[in-house]
């Protein structure tokens, strides 16, 4: 049941692990990679498990959007710990194989949800998360030894987080569901996401320790 709030399912997922993004990073350089990457995981791991178990539509968006939370520093704490086991040289060969990855399952992962869901059943579309999730968790925690220091002098930026997040939830909700919305909303949305980029913007170039520095722009 619920077909109406179908489409909640993919934008509740991709609003939570868009947000985020910036602050799973920004979140182990506080507690260090390993928690960041386990902590993420565990998130993806468990909102998987529920959404697998749910038993309505609206359970089925609150455990997407829990699983979300968790996608959110698999992304980028990964690309974090390749270059702390990598030197310069070697990080763009392991960035191209990330991005093929990442291509291959976005052509076969259609197709092996079509096959669960037809051979088995809707729920193995997010059981199957389980097992792999399990096995890339072992190996992190096996292989990698985290080098880098934990800096817990740094407190995280409480102001850019609220504002970037209300920002892009804006602008995500108004490019998934603007013609739900209507042409009104959207745009009072997108000048609300404009303005809100524009406060970000002032919020960082005066943190000591900003969510995302903006000084990373001028490195071509």
């Amino acid at each position: 049941g619920g077909i109406e709030l179908y489409s909640w399912v993919a934008v509740a997922y991709i609003l939570t692990s868009t947000i985020m993004t910036p602050i799973w990073g920004k979140m182990s350089d506080l507690i260090g990679r390993r928690p960041a990457f386990f902590g993420g995981m565990g998130l993806f791991l468990v909102g998987s498990a529920l959404s697998g178990a749910a038993h309505s539509m609206a359970q089925l968006i609150a455990f997407r959007a829990l699983q979300g939370l968790g996608a959110g520093a698999l992304f980028p704490v990964g690309m974090t710990i390749v270059a702390d086991l990598l030197p310069l040289q070697k990080r763009a060969k392991m960035i191209g194989l990330f991005s093929g990855v990442w291509g291959v399952a976005s052509l076969f992962g259609p197709q092996a949800g079509g096959y669960l869901t037809d051979s088995l059943l809707w729920r193995w579309v997010f059981y199957i998360n389980l097992p792999f999730g399990f096995i890339a968790a072992a190996m992190i925690w096996a292989a990698y030894a985290e080098r880098g220091k934990r800096r817990p002098e740094i407190k995280l930026d409480y102001a850019g987080t609220a504002t970037i997040a209300t920002a892009l939830t804006l602008l995500l909700l108004a490019a998934e569901k603007g013609q739900e919305f209507g042409a009104t909303i959207t745009t009072v949305s997108l000048i609300a996401c404009a303005l809100l980029v524009v406060v970000f913007i002032r919020i960082e170039l005066r943190q000591p320790e900003p969510l995302i520095p903006l000084d990373l722009f001028h490195n071509r």
